[in-house]
C-alpha cells in the first residue's frame, strides 16, 4: 500500500472520528493513535492476533476472547476503530460483540479494501492474488461491501457514513499488449463505478435504515456489471462488424456496377470506333471507285475525239 494512500485512509477516520472522543483502536497503528491524541481523544489499543485462536471454527465464531479484556477494565467507548480485519473475522459475531463495548450513541469505524477493485479483478483473471495487498490480515473472508451490507442489516446495524479512497491503476489510454487482455474486457472492468475504489472508509451505526427483508430482496436481483458491460460491447461490435460487412457489400456492389458500366462503355467505344472505321473505309473505296469511273470516262473521252 503506497504511502498516499494511507495518509488518505488516516485523513478518513479523522474526519469520521470527532474530537474528544474515547476512542477504542483495535489493532496497533502509532500513527492513528498519534492524531487522534492530538485531536483530544482518549485512547485506548488493544491488538487482536486470531493465532492465537486454536482452529479455524474459533475464527469463524470469534468472540472477544481473541482480545486482552483486562485492559479495557468494563470501559464504555464512544468510538471502536477498527482496521482491515473483518478478512480474517466472522464479521457478524465480532461487530455484535464489540459492539456491547459502545457507549450510548456509540459507532464504530471500519476500514475495508475494495476486493473487486479494477487491478485485483485483472490480477485474478492472470491467476495472481496478491495477498501482499491485505497486509497480514487475509486469508479467511473476502468480502465484498455488498455482502457486508447484508451482514449488518441481519444485525440491524447500517453504515450512516461512506467514504472511499480512490486510485487509479490504468492509464488513460489503454493498450491490450500490455495486459494480455482483449481492449473491452479492461474497458468493461473499469467501467464499473467501484472500479477505482481502493479502500472503503465506513462509520457503522446500531441502527437498521433498511429493512433486513428487503435488502435480502434486493440482494436477489443478480447484478453481473461487467460482463453486462462486456456483453453490450460485443453486441455493439457485432452491430458494427454487421454495418461495416453491409458497407463492404454496397462498395463491392458498387464497384461491380463501375466496372460493368465501364465495360460496356469501352464496348460500345469499341463498336463506334469499328463502326467509323468501316464507314471511313467505305467512303474512302467509294471515293476511289467514283476517281477511278471519271479517269475511265475522260480516258475514253480522249479516244473518240482523237478518232474523230
Amino acid at each position: 500500500m503506497s504511502e498516499i494512500i494511507k495518509e488518505q485512509i488516516i485523513q478518513s477516520f479523522l474526519s469520521l472520528i470527532e474530537n474528544e472522543k474515547n476512542v477504542l483502536l483495535i489493532g496497533s497503528d502509532e500513527i492513528v493513535c498519534k492524531n487522534l491524541k492530538q485531536n483530544s481523544c482518549e485512547v485506548t489499543e488493544i491488538s487482536l492476533n486470531t493465532n492465537n485462536l486454536e482452529n479455524d471454527d474459533e475464527v469463524n465464531n470469534f468472540s472477544l476472547d481473541a482480545i486482552d479484556l483486562e485492559k479495557l477494565e468494563n470501559k464504555k467507548f464512544d468510538v471502536i476503530l477498527v482496521q482491515n480485519i473483518l478478512f480474517t473475522l466472522n464479521p457478524k459475531q465480532f461487530l455484535k460483540k464489540i459492539s456491547s463495548l459502545l457507549s450510548e450513541n456509540g459507532y464504530i469505524v471500519c476500514s475495508m479494501i475494495n476486493i473487486t477493485n479494477a487491478k485485483n479483478r485483472i490480477n485474478f483473471l492472470n491467476g495472481n492474488l496478491n495477498l501482499c495487498e491485505f497486509d497480514d490480515n487475509s486469508g479467511i473472508n473476502f468480502l465484498v461491501f455488498s455482502n457486508f451490507l447484508n451482514i449488518l442489516s441481519e444485525i440491524d446495524f447500517s453504515v450512516s457514513k461512506l467514504l472511499r479512497i480512490k486510485q487509479k491503476n490504468f492509464p488513460q489510454k489503454i493498450d491490450a499488449k500490455d495486459y494480455g487482455f482483449p481492449i473491452e474486457l479492461v474497458e468493461s472492468v473499469l467501467s464499473q463505478p467501484e472500479s477505482e475504489t481502493h479502500t472503503f472508509i465506513f462509520k457503522i451505526i446500531l441502527k437498521n435504515s433498511v429493512d433486513s427483508t428487503l435488502r435480502k430482496w434486493l440482494s436477489t436481483f443478480t447484478y453481473s456489471g461487467v460482463t453486462g458491460r462486456l456483453r453490450d460491447i460485443l453486441v455493439q461490435n457485432k452491430d458494427d462488424i454487421a454495418r461495416l460487412q453491409g458497407t463492404i457489400k454496397d462498395k463491392d456492389e458498387h464497384l461491380e456496377q463501375v466496372i460493368r458500366d465501364k465495360d460496356e462503355h469501352l464496348e460500345q467505344v469499341i463498336r463506334d470506333k469499328d463502326e467509323f472505321l468501316k464507314k471511313t473505309i467505305k467512303d474512302k473505296d467509294d471515293l476511289i471507285h467514283d476517281l477511278e469511273k471519271r479517269i475511265n470516262k475522260g480516258e475514253l473521252k480522249k479516244k473518240r475525239g482523237f478518232f474523230r
